[in-house]
């Protein structure tokens, strides 16, 4: 098994490796996981998209975020929750909507075993005033329409968008993205994703316009958010990420 997953994203100067080597490494790890069966191979596969947004927001989201959404109650936002109450110290608002069932988010919320007294955690009904609250929002699960519309996003959010590979799921307005920086784990896998090849199609960014990889942030090759009104868009399409996940599984933790 792969030990202590919320310790992959403290990563320092030092420790930084060749991109190469990354993805190497991590193919590895991804053929392992693949290859695992039952419910144990389900929660590694779940824990690793939970930290691909987890990375996205530590490299793109406001340090002072204070209110934190997660759309989709799945084992991945459950991983992802975990670990943006360890990045984020002065979260103090957690709201939690389901697209399909309320009583989702109430289940969600009373068996997440990682709550901190110091935050109040609120299942929600009304997706557009959580929405407008929300320093980050946390888009999982298969949503069929553009839940999250570019009205409702104040200035400054971070969006994260998992599962972003599947191109009949529009988690997004796509009228949001060309006012946004937009960054993804794939360039090559995200131009036809479900968040950015809507948006292409329709002629309201081209590829182009996809800053960067992950990677290039991590590594300090490009800074994304310049100003706190920045909105910023990650979208994980499940396809590299893991490749910069290495980095800290290869030089935290390693395989065992």
């Amino acid at each position: 098994m792969i030990k202590n997953y919320e310790n992959l994203l403290d990563v320092e100067e030092e420790n930084k490796l060749e991109i190469d080597h990354v993805i190497n490494t991590l193919k590895a790890i991804y053929r392992y996981k693949r290859s695992d069966t039952g419910s144990a191979g389900a929660r590694v596969l779940a824990e690793f998209k939970g930290i691909s947004g987890a990375l996205g927001a530590k490299y793109l989201a406001r340090q002072d975020a204070e209110v934190l959404l997660i759309v989709g109650c799945t084992p991945e936002a459950t991983q992802q929750l975990r670990v943006m109450q360890r990045l984020f110290k002065k979260l103090k608002r957690v709201m939690v909507y389901d697209p399909i069932l309320f009583e989702n988010a109430s289940w969600f919320i009373k068996t997440f075993r990682g709550r901190k007294s110091s935050i109040e955690y609120l299942p929600i009904e009304n997706l557009e005033g959580a929405v407008k609250k929300s320093d980050i929002i946390i888009i999982d699960g298969s949503l069929a329409s553009p839940m999250i519309m570019k009205k409702w996003i104040k200035k400054g959010t971070h969006i994260n968008c998992i599962h972003g590979s599947w191109s009949k799921v529009q988690h997004l307005d796509s009228f949001v993205l060309p006012e946004a920086k937009m960054v993804t784990d794939s360039m090559e896998w995200s131009r036809n994703s479900s968040v950015f090849g809507h948006a292409i199609k329709d002629d309201l960014i081209v590829p182009k316009d996809i800053i960067c990889n992950i990677e290039d942030v991590i590594l300090g090759n490009i800074i994304i958010r310049t100003t706190p009104e920045d909105i910023t868009i990650y979208v994980s399409t499940g396809r590299g990420l893991e490749d910069v996940a290495a980095v800290y599984l290869a030089m935290q933790n390693g395989i065992c």
